[in-house]
């Protein structure tokens, strides 16, 4: 009955969650394009690693290198798949999910993080997916990485390859492309709405620092995965 009586709009699914913590002023360009330097190249098929060093670097300070990297993954247990660790090998095209990340994340003390990732669907409460994300939730996301960025926060985006790279000059497409299917994890460091720019901090492609993506392609190549964003936040500091 629930999962019923959310498609007609009468309840709403208890996966539903926003928290309203930031204004974001009227100025449409939100984040900062100089956190380019915390760009690295990926030098496996970890990209979801090396987002996560960006990351992290970007709100400490102190970005972890991926030998540091590739060693804590293969050395923490999955929470995606039970019995086995989060990075298997970095010769094997498996890279480690997001919901990893993020627990590698919140649970590293030398970090001092907080991350949380959300995708923009709905799910009936046995989790199975009710209906993908629309074109409202397209701007709700966007509102939500502006308002993160205008913050100060780190996001973290899952997008499509193909919509996105194919915007670069020195991209190569394939014979076969695919437009849809959620293949990569990057970092967005800047959104200016009013220039129609996305930048991006990639580890995947040598041109992937500070790299400008039209924001029509960003949100195609963002949709593969119903527009997953992950938060990174530092953690307020003790005395």
């Amino acid at each position: 009955m629930f999962a019923i009586a959310v498609r007609l709009g009468v309840a709403k699914p208890d996966t539903v969650e926003r928290e309203v913590v930031v204004t974001v002023p009227g100025t449409g360009y939100y984040g900062d394009r100089n956190n380019d330097e915390y760009w690295v190249k990926q030098s496996y098929s970890n990209c979801t690693l090396m987002a996560t060093a960006m990351a992290v670097g970007q709100v400490t300070g102190n970005k972890p290198d991926e030998e540091t990297m590739v060693n804590l993954a293969r050395t923490t247990a999955s929470v995606v798949y039970p019995g086995r660790r989060m990075y298997l090998d970095e010769d094997i095209a498996n890279g480690v999910a997001v919901k990893d990340a993020v627990q590698l994340m919140n649970t590293n003390p030398n970090w001092n993080v907080t991350a949380s990732t959300k995708r923009y669907l709905v799910y009936d409460e046995a989790g199975n997916r009710i209906t993908g994300a629309t074109a409202t939730d397209a701007q709700i996301a966007l509102n939500d990485l502006a308002a993160a960025l205008a913050a100060g926060n780190a996001t973290m985006v899952t997008i499509n390859t193909d919509s996105v790279w194919s915007t670069q000059a020195q991209y190569q497409t394939s014979a076969t492309p695919n437009y849809t299917r959620a293949n990569h994890e990057a970092v967005v460091i800047a959104v200016d709405l009013v220039g129609g720019t996305v930048y991006f901090n990639d580890s995947g492609p040598g041109y992937g620092k500070d790299m400008a993506v039209p924001i029509g392609a960003f949100l195609n190549g963002w949709q593969s995965n119903d527009y997953e964003l992950t938060i990174v936040k530092a953690n307020p500091t003790t005395t």
